[in-house]
């Protein structure tokens, strides 16, 4: 089972909830009937988020959220992020969500929030060490969903690959901009 799969219960359960989006993952939210708070680097269309905060303003968005799902890359910009005051600022009882990177979160201020109750839980794909170390507290919390590092795994993930690969090479062998070109200036 993968965090989408995970995430598809409960949505099910309590469609139209807030979900905040903090990079990606906004279509994902709305398919899954999410009323989906975004920011990003930059704005997609309007049609994927019905309320959207500005990136330095995150705390409309942590505070409003039932689901705070992270879907950032890592960058020197976006390690530690979500520290000990943005977590303080997520609304009692929400859900975290991690598909993006470990270093974005402080793994020990998200615990103390966990055994605290602040936080209602955790969905955590990925960790500040991986694979996370067997005496980290995370294992032990009942409120955390523990999945391993397979976020983007769909069935249509390997063929989804094998077209961005090939697009990749036809815009490489003609001399042309790759669709998925590394931005060395953002760094991913």
């Amino acid at each position: 089972m993968n965090v989408g799969q995970l995430l598809a219960g409960a949505a099910r359960r309590r469609p139209g909830r807030p979900a905040g989006t903090w990079g990606g993952r906004r279509p994902a939210c709305r398919a899954l009937g999410a009323r989906v708070i975004a920011t990003a680097s930059r704005q997609a269309g309007e049609d994927e988020a019905d309320v959207w905060v500005a990136k330095d303003d995150i705390a409309p968005l942590l505070g409003a959220s039932d689901y705070v799902v992270l879907a950032l890359p890592q960058t020197s910009a976006t390690e530690g992020l979500l520290g000990e005051v943005e977590i303080g600022l997520m609304k009692t009882g929400a859900v975290l969500v991690n598909v993006a990177r470990g270093v974005i979160v402080d793994e020990d201020a998200l615990v103390r929030a966990l055994r605290e109750g602040r936080l209602g839980g955790a969905v955590l794909d990925v960790f500040r060490t991986e694979p996370l170390p067997p005496g980290s507290p995370l294992w032990r919390l009942p409120n955390v969903v523990i999945t391993p590092h397979t976020s983007g795994a769909t069935p249509e993930y390997g063929a989804k690959g094998a077209r961005t690969a090939a697009a990749n090479l036809r815009a490489y062998l003609a001399g042309e901009r790759m669709p998925t070109e590394f931005d060395r200036e953002k760094g991913y």
